[in-house]
């Protein structure tokens, strides 16, 4: 299918809002995103958070390491509804969430803990339908989150396929495909749309993989001088 046809689809965001929260002693976890087709390296994102897990930050930096994207998570209001700030230093664009709390509504890197808040469901084999809104739309998008049983999966895994809960958009683009740990119920893997962007502002269709292990200086000092320190 044309990338021109796939970058269309609005859930092509969902590539930046998996923040793994789950994750070390620190709080801290690296995505390392990789060309889907070509298994060429591409970027990687780093994730860090404060010892309550309700501030988050998330830089994203080309190979060379220089930092492309940044984004503040606060999820005061709630764990599936986070306020957010993002930076693209490409373009010096900023976009921002920063809704009231809705009953039923996922925002952006929330939907990662609402997939916990699904474990039972989605373990078992049910169809989890919810409301996403995501950077640059006034509503929010009705999706779906269902087991992956178009590819084999890991006995140790949780493997889901996202899709919009429409028939029409969801003969557009194949499916996002993410890999859980049924243990520590982290995510290890997203396959999928990105909205980070090539060098010719093409989208690509990435595969991220997340190390939980190997740490790096915390996110204040490593942006210090170049992300702008945010408040809501």
């Amino acid at each position: 299918m044309p990338r021109k046809l796939l970058s269309k689809i609005p859930y092509c965001i969902l590539a930046l809002f998996l923040v793994p929260l789950t994750g070390n002693a620190k709080n801290q976890v690296i995505g390392n995103a990789y060309d889907g087709e070509s298994g060429q390296y591409l970027y990687s994102e780093y994730h860090s958070c404060t010892s309550s897990k309700l501030e988050c930050l998330v830089d994203y930096r080309d190979p060379s390491g220089q930092l492309i994207v940044s984004k503040k998570l606060n999820y005061t209001a709630g764990l599936t509804q986070p306020t957010l700030i993002m930076k693209d230093y490409r373009t010096g664009k900023d976009t921002i969430i920063n809704s009231e709390y809705r009953e039923g509504l996922v925002v952006d890197a929330g939907f990662d803990n609402f997939v916990r808040s699904q474990w039972d469901t989605l373990t078992t084999g049910d169809t989890v339908k919810f409301l996403f809104l995501v950077a640059g739309f006034d509503e929010p998008l009705k999706m779906r989150a269902s087991l992956d049983r178009s590819r084999s999966c890991n006995a140790e895994q949780l493997c889901l396929e996202i899709v919009l809960d429409s028939w029409l958009l969801r003969f557009l683009a194949d499916p996002i495909a993410l890999a859980y740990s049924l243990d520590s119920k982290r995510l290890l893997r997203y396959q999928g749309l990105s909205n980070i962007r090539d060098e010719n502002n093409k989208s690509m269709i990435v595969d991220i993989h997340y190390d939980y292990e190997r740490l790096f200086p915390m996110a204040e000092n490593v942006s210090q001088q170049e992300s702008p320190r945010y408040s809501f």
